[in-house]
């Protein structure tokens, strides 16, 4: 039986722009679909089709999917000066996420404010969708014990991306002072929502006033890449958590005095710096220290790939820039937004989650995406990028198992917090073989083979059949996941 879950995903985030300027667009519903043509697979710029549409997250097995809300951040659609925010930024934003031209400038205009996007894109999905379309259902999931007892085929559960998000303002607020109270006091609100958040990916593309983030805006197409260097993300990027930041981690997991018993809001780390990341890491090994399994705040990564370096201090080494993605020989992305060993070991420590993202550029090296092979044998394109997110699995793995001191109990835990987070519908260039949710059930056979054909694999396996071990990463371990820590 196939069944897939998924931990990241934009199900909403063009169909509710769309219906945010034009309520009467076919485009701005979650069940509109728009299958991929065959050349499309091969696009270097975001795609142009739906990838985790309603219809297709049905028709695929898809049984439950975390769907991030997320207020498109400002920095998208202001280029760096002079351009600013001009006619000429608006054709490269356009080009860049097929939104139209009327969301782009609302997005622009100083009377966006994040806080409220937030609110209107979770009534959108909560409120103003369909539940239904045809013989096509969906139910939003409440908590853990609701995800249990849910009969229905696709369980969606919310996430936010970016702390922006709670912001009563937007980027203006954030250069010239955030009201830090009225932040918590949304965050508060947030909390109350019939459909709560399991998490919220703390850092996004630019600056939230909150935590530094990473570089994470790359291409490996000249073009695109053109394109993309309008943007910036230098405004303090790579720093750590300031006191804001500290007092929102500790009001979302509910570690301050006025949040003691209330329901927590986990931390996602993609997108943070490595600098917030390793402070993050030590504040939740310091709080995990002496508490039993049940009581431990989970790490969760949810769209992340391998980098194949040691530590987080040996991603530091060279500052991330075109330069050092072009230049490195290593068949994993070396810049710092990806996974070290260390922070794997981190994560499984926790008992978190890692989330593989399915964006061709995350999950590989130059010398992959240079070498991969054309569309006109899908056979080998299939196997080719099947076995490079092989790769990064067998690479989070490995950080654990060959790793001295790991317990065997810690060695067979990784196994189950590996899951998939495929960012699918959130801008991303996508693997050529696995482009939609329609493409699981030919991931999941590639996997299978690729495990069952792996020399190491009994050294690994930890008495899992790769058939097992397919079926928890593209399903189990996310459901389970959410059953233990959705409270």
């Amino acid at each position: 039986m196939n069944r897939f879950s998924d931990v990241h995903c934009h199900a909403t985030l063009r169909p509710y722009a769309i219906y945010s300027v034009n309520k009467n667009d076919p485009e701005g519903s979650v069940w509109f679909t728009d299958k991929p043509l065959k050349k499309q697979r091969n696009g270097f710029f975001f795609p142009e089709y739906t990838q985790s549409d309603f219809i297709t997250l049905n028709k695929s097995g898809t049984k439950l999917i975390f769907l991030t809300l997320y207020p498109f951040e400002q920095g998208w659609f202001k280029a760096k000066k002079p351009l600013s925010d001009g006619l000429l930024t608006d054709l490269v934003a356009q080009m860049l996420t097929h939104l139209p031209n009327k969301y782009i400038n609302r997005v622009q205009n100083n009377k966006y404010n994040y806080f409220k996007e937030l609110n209107n894109e979770y009534e959108f999905i909560s409120k103003r969708c369909k539940k239904q379309h045809g013989k096509y259902t969906f139910e939003i999931i409440k908590n853990g014990q609701h995800l249990k007892t849910s009969k229905e085929p696709l369980k969606v559960i919310i996430t936010i991306e970016g702390a922006h998000s709670f912001i009563y303002g937007n980027a203006n607020e954030i250069s010239n002072g955030i009201d830090i109270n009225n932040v918590l006091e949304n965050i508060d609100f947030v909390k109350s929502w019939t459909y709560r958040p399991l998490f919220v990916t703390f850092c996004h593309h630019f600056y939230n006033g909150f935590a530094g983030h990473a570089r994470s805006i790359y291409s490996n197409h000249k073009l695109s890449r053109k394109l993309i260097n309008f943007l910036s993300q230098e405004e303090n990027m790579n720093t750590g958590i300031n006191n804001n930041g500290w007092k929102i981690i500790k009001r979302l997991l509910s570690l301050d005095e006025q949040s003691v018993n209330k329901p927590r809001i986990l931390i996602d780390t993609k997108h943070m710096s490595i600098n917030a990341r390793q402070e993050y890491l030590a504040f939740i090994a310091d709080y995990n220290r002496h508490r039993p399994e049940s009581e431990k705040i989970p790490i969760i990564a949810s769209h992340m790939g391998y980098s194949g370096w040691a530590s987080l201090n040996d991603a530091l080494i060279e500052t991330d820039n075109d330069d050092k993605y072009d230049h490195s020989q290593s068949e994993f992305n070396v810049c710092s937004l990806n996974l070290t060993d260390d922070e794997i070991r981190a994560i499984n420590l926790s008992g978190g989650l890692i989330g593989l993202n399915l964006d061709q550029r995350i999950l590989s090296g130059k010398k992959i995406i240079d070498n991969k092979p054309k569309l006109h044998n899908l056979e080998k394109v299939r196997k080719y990028w099947g076995r490079q997110i092989f790769k990064n699995i067998t690479g989070i793995v490995k950080a654990v198992f060959d790793f001295n001191n790991v317990s065997v109990n810690n060695k067979k835990s990784i196994w189950k917090q590996i899951a998939l987070g495929t960012d699918f519908d959130g801008m991303i260039n996508p693997t050529d073989a696995f482009i939609t949710a329609a493409d699981f059930s030919v991931l999941k056979k590639q996997l299978i083979d690729e495990f069952t054909e792996w020399p190491e694999f009994n050294h690994y396996n930890m008495g899992y059949s790769p058939k097992i071990l397919v079926d928890n990463i593209l399903f189990k371990n996310a459901y389970q996941f959410a059953i233990r820590h959705y409270k």
